[in-house]
């Protein structure tokens, strides 16, 4: 069956829009089409056929023979300048995008941003804002922290860092496709809602490693983390698994369930004073992923991981979880931790202001 240059361009379109974690959702590219057109989609090999030579040329036509000489380059100054105020107007528009509304190649957009235009492509981060309290609080714990280090050289080794995260089954936020193409570091922040099924896992680093995953579900289904759930993974989990570990310490940050009264009254039990969370002499600084193990590095490295293969269903993902943290070296746990202390001295350098743009 023919199509026409609207029908091949909108298919384009339409895989470029459908595209989650580098997957093209193709069942629905190929239901949009026929909706759209009232005929049916070419088939999936064509269709990814056509995306790669749109990706290549930056055309969607045929293939015409007879032709020969030199192909005349797209770098003019008509395209220069197209490209130059498509980005004006919306400096996060990714090549592809780009690629698919002026119809020209993805590489032939790379080398006029890069070339012509003198841009470079940053990744936009995503930064909690800091109020001044949260600042006072950061610099107070990071000073703490560098007393205890100061006191107890092996201090760091027996602290425990956990912390939750949500694995969507659908992909993570791709941070890699958030790019800005400008002169200058942008300081925009990226927001994308995931809304799929999903799985909670719970997870510690400490100098001897990995405890976990833990998933929060019930009957097969994953349930929110309330502070009954936390309590009994705490019994029934966490605390059998790291029982014959002396001297150990526990951090936490402040979520509701971590911080409930009888939560605390179960980890004193355990733990005495070594605990580093609210309502505590070792208070935690709100919003400071930028000073745990697991969020500057675990859960990311995991999420870079676990959807490749994609998981089908729920088992596979949990599979894929604990698969990769089976993985994880005890010499890649210690970096991580030991990477704590030269964040702490940004902390206090910038009076508790945001530091990893500047890594």
């Amino acid at each position: 069956m023919r199509y026409t240059t609207e029908e091949r361009l909108f298919l384009v379109k339409l895989c470029i829009k459908s595209e989650v974690a580098g997957r093209i959702r193709m069942t629905w590219v190929r239901h949009r089409f026929l909706v759209q057109y009232h005929k049916p989609a070419p088939s999936e090999g064509a269709i990814r056929n056509l995306l790669k030579k749109h990706n290549e040329t930056g055309s969607v036509l045929n293939d015409q023979k007879g032709k020969s000489g030199r192909p005349k380059t797209v770098r003019n100054q008509d395209n220069i300048e197209r490209v130059r105020l498509a980005n004006i107007e919306n400096r996060e528009t990714s090549t592809r995008r780009l690629s698919a509304e002026l119809d020209v190649s993805r590489s032939s957009i790379q080398r006029i941003l890069k070339r012509d235009l003198k841009l470079f492509p940053y990744h936009i981060q995503n930064r909690q804002a800091l109020s001044p309290r949260d600042k006072a609080g950061r610099v107070t714990f990071a000073r703490q922290f560098q007393d205890q280090i100061a006191r107890f050289p092996f201090f760091i080794r027996r602290i425990h860092f956990s912390d939750e995260s949500h694995f969507q089954l659908n992909g993570q936020v791709n941070s890699h496709n958030a790019i800005y193409w400008g002169n200058e570091k942008p300081t925009i922040v990226n927001h994308v809602p995931l809304h799929s099924e999903k799985v909670t896992v719970w997870a510690a680093v400490s100098f001897n490693g990995v405890v976990g995953p833990y998933f929060f579900e019930e009957e097969g289904q994953t349930v929110t983390v309330n502070k009954e759930r936390y309590q009994q993974m705490l019994q029934d989990f966490f605390i059998p698994e790291i029982a014959p570990i002396g001297n150990k310490w526990l951090q936490q940050d402040g979520a509701t369930a971590h911080t409930a009264n009888t939560s605390m009254a179960l980890l004193r039990e355990h733990f005495g004073d070594h605990l580093i969370s609210l309502k505590t002499d070792f208070p935690w600084p709100a919003h400071s992923p930028d000073l745990s193990p697991l969020d500057f590095w675990l859960w990311g490295d995991l999420k870079g991981k676990v959807y490749n293969p994609k998981p089908r269903n729920r088992e596979e993902l949990k599979a894929a979880i604990i698969r990769e943290m089976d993985n994880i070296t005890l010499e890649t746990c210690r970096n991580a931790i030991m990477n704590i202390i030269p964040r702490l001295e940004q902390v206090l350098e910038l009076e508790g202001d945001h530091f990893e743009h500047l890594l």
